[in-house]
């Protein structure tokens, strides 16, 4: 038997990926990641006249064509950390995007190829050096604000040194730690790596608390893995009101993301290490502090109860003999 080509819709393809369940932050994320890997140290997210425009001053795109291509990538070796890539999110959030590189540009109409089964990759004139991504009708298919908190907690230690990321002129700052009644600031070596751990524990009720809860570990300016681990090492989760940065740094040897940068090779056991060695002293007492606070919110609230019943009025006492006796 012969081989045979395989056949891929066009359409279907198209409309199976802007159907896919992700938030416009994993979008923005997965660009502005795509951006620092090009060496960008300026990130511009701003909208006008219905469109949303990604621009960096990174090296841009070798070839303007192929970053339409679906199924392939600019980054060998890497697939999008946050399960985004660049043509999965233009198709989403944008019915046509335009990208701009190097004084190239070229555009492809998702809705057009989605009707007619074929898509066309079309150049246009480019005037600008920088890169930039234009997502047009962009608000005709997202009503809501844009939000920038998880941006801001996983670029946290980039952008307090030499990242700039704006969102519709507004400059990002970092996202907002608790306030530590208890901290820590370490800095040793690891495996001939470097490694700095910052923290402690704050009050259950802080502000913050959702947001930095448990481990922290950043990589080049860069949060990686998800960022939130509840188990403080001592069996259980009910221990969440302490957060780490561990901030890995590269010394006589070097740290191994995975492809995709969500983990780092043997973070597990530097995490095992950073417990027994640093932080459990602090996490007992965390623990305690957690119990504290439930037992007295339970008390607080019986008390409530008690003070409520104990202020109602007896009255005159009624009597409720129904059997006739004189």
């Amino acid at each position: 038997m012969n081989p045979r080509e395989l056949k891929i819709n066009v359409a279907s393809t198209l409309v199976r990926l802007r159907n896919q369940s992700f938030t416009l932050q994993s979008a923005l994320l997965e660009l502005i990641d795509n951006s620092i890997d090009a060496g960008a140290r300026n990130v511009r997210i701003r909208e006008s006249e219905n469109a949303l425009f990604i621009e960096d001053d990174g090296n841009g795109f070798e070839d303007i064509f192929r970053a339409f291509d679906i199924g392939e990538s600019r980054k060998v070796g890497q697939i999008g950390r946050y399960g985004v890539g660049l043509k999965d999110a233009s198709v989403k959030y944008s019915r046509k995007t335009t990208i701009s590189s190097r004084g190239h540009a070229a555009s492809c109409d998702w809705d057009e190829a989605m009707e007619s089964g074929t898509a066309e990759i079309v150049p246009e004139n480019c005037s600008i050096d920088s890169t930039v991504i234009a997502w047009w009708d962009f608000r005709t298919i997202y009503k809501n604000q844009i939000q920038t908190q998880e941006i801001r907690r996983c670029y946290a230690l980039a952008l307090a040194r030499n990242l700039n990321i704006a969102v519709n002129g507004m400059r990002l700052l970092p996202l907002d730690q608790p306030v530590f009644t208890d901290s820590i600031d370490e800095t040793f070596e690891y495996e001939d790596k470097r490694v700095r751990l910052t923290g402690g524990i704050f009050n259950p009720n802080d502000e913050n608390r959702k947001s930095w809860a448990g481990y922290n570990l950043y990589y080049q300016g860069r949060l990686i893995g998800p960022g939130k681990i509840q188990d403080c090492g001592m069996g259980d989760t009910s221990c969440s009101n302490f957060s780490f940065v561990v901030e890995l740094e590269d010394a006589a040897g070097r740290w191994v993301l995975a492809t995709n940068k969500d983990s780092v090779e043997g973070s597990e056991a530097l995490l095992d290490y950073i417990f027994h060695t640093y932080t459990r002293p602090l996490l007992k007492k965390a623990e305690n502090q957690t119990i504290d606070v439930a037992l007295r919110e339970v008390i607080e609230a019986v008390e409530s109860t008690c003070s409520v019943r104990g202020n109602i009025t007896r009255g005159p006492r009624v009597n409720t003999n129904t059997r006739g006796d004189r």
